[in-house]
């Protein structure tokens, strides 16, 4: 990243196919912006690179560990959030925060931390656009302790991003910088929060060249700051990788999704859909590179963990879309298809019909990127068969 990105870069297939493919399928492969996928065939299609279930917010284990000191009622849910399980926590939370302004038997900053915490599982469960309700809900409440200020901001930030808003997120993320070091100091490494949200958003644009920087210096930072295995130094490894894959920049993004992968895996850090999310991104990565049967080894411990997880997981949509590319490029089509067919039911719950035709959308590109005949046929077979039931 200490040079431009190249718009200009190869993967090492045959010269024609190659850069549409790498456009297409990097745009299916990283965080499902779906609106962003139909772009003209000689721009780079935007990404999200939050690839990850706490996307660039602050971890569920950091609001966890900032509110449980100021919400003793409500240790249960937090703990609930924690684990990840997001359904279980959300009516509790919903009961305490209308306890709370009932009775104003809670202060300001204990509301504003249940107030987040809801928010933030709002975030995982889909719901960006009521997440970003929450938030501004929130940091109306005063007065407010500056480090809960700058930390709501934060995530309002993430939440417009989420719901790709992203001048509000750009806007939003610039204030939660200033707010972050008026509370941290302009030296603090929590300051990599809100820089990493906001080269998020360039990204989302494809402002590529603006956003790769400041992605080595998080990387760097929370390297320094928290540890190589750390789940802050694993999360910017995760968004660094995808932005190279998106510049087909195949061995860096290797290299960095396998550093991301063994943090994940330290006990405490990652959850196993994080793990998979980030298999399933390996095995495309690889196979798009041309390393096939290590490719094939990451299909098979993504597929693992879908059979593990089951379908509750948020990222399971894009887990399977990360193996559907790992499979075309390794030409097992029917297994492809499988796992696109097993993607698009979850699609439509987690993301919406819109997201769900925009999709489409990018496949049959893909299709006609690589003139594939049978393909594209089949895609607009599945297309029909989805506008008929609505």
């Amino acid at each position: 990243m200490r040079s431009t990105p190249s718009h200009h870069s190869t993967c090492k297939r045959p010269a024609g196919k190659c850069l549409d493919l790498c456009r297409l399928l990097v745009g299916l492969l990283i965080g499902l912006p779906y609106h962003a996928l139909c772009q003209p065939a000689n721009s780079y299609v935007p990404i999200s690179v939050e690839a990850s279930s706490s996307g660039t917010g602050v971890h569920h284990k950091k609001i966890t560990d900032f509110c449980a000191g100021r919400v003793e009622s409500s240790h249960r849910e937090l703990a609930f959030v924690r684990a990840g399980r997001y359904g279980e926590a959300r009516p509790g939370l919903e009961r305490a925060i209308a306890v709370a302004e009932q009775t104003k038997s809670t202060d300001t900053a204990a509301l504003g931390c249940l107030i987040t915490a809801i928010g933030f599982v709002d975030i995982e469960l889909g719901r960006p656009q009521e997440a970003a309700d929450w938030y501004r809900r929130a940091l109306q409440l005063a007065p407010l302790p500056d480090d809960l200020q700058a930390l709501l901001t934060n995530n309002l930030a993430n939440a417009y991003l989420d719901s790709l808003q992203l001048d509000r997120a750009e806007e939003t993320a610039r204030r939660a910088i200033r707010l972050y070091e008026r509370a941290f100091g302009t030296a603090s490494s929590e300051l990599v929060f809100p820089q990493l949200l906001l080269a998020s958003v360039y990204a989302r644009r494809g402002e590529y060249a603006v956003a790769e920087p400041v992605y080595r210096r998080v990387l760097h930072s929370s390297e320094r700051s928290w540890g190589a295995s750390s789940y802050e130094a694993t999360h910017a490894a995760n968004v660094l990788a995808s932005l190279y894959l998106a510049q087909g920049r195949h061995e860096l993004a290797r290299e960095l999704f396998a550093r991301a992968l063994v943090g994940l895996r330290t006990p405490t850090v990652g959850t196993k859909d994080e793990v998979a999310v980030v298999q399933a991104a390996l095995a495309a990565t690889c196979a798009a590179g041309g390393r096939l049967r290590e490719a094939e080894v990451y299909v098979q411990q993504a597929l693992a963990a879908v059979q593990e997880l089951g379908e509750e997981s948020r990222l399971m949509p894009e887990i399977l879309d990360r193996t559907v590319i790992a499979l075309f490029y390794l030409k097992q089509y029917e297994r492809a298809w499988q796992v696109f067919d097993r993607a698009t039911r979850l699609i439509e719950v987690h993301q919406g019909s819109e997201a769900h035709m925009v999709r489409f959308d990018a496949y049959s590109r893909l299709a006609r990127a690589v003139k594939d005949k049978l393909w594209a046929k089949q895609i607009e077979a599945r297309r029909k068969a989805f506008n008929s039931k609505g």
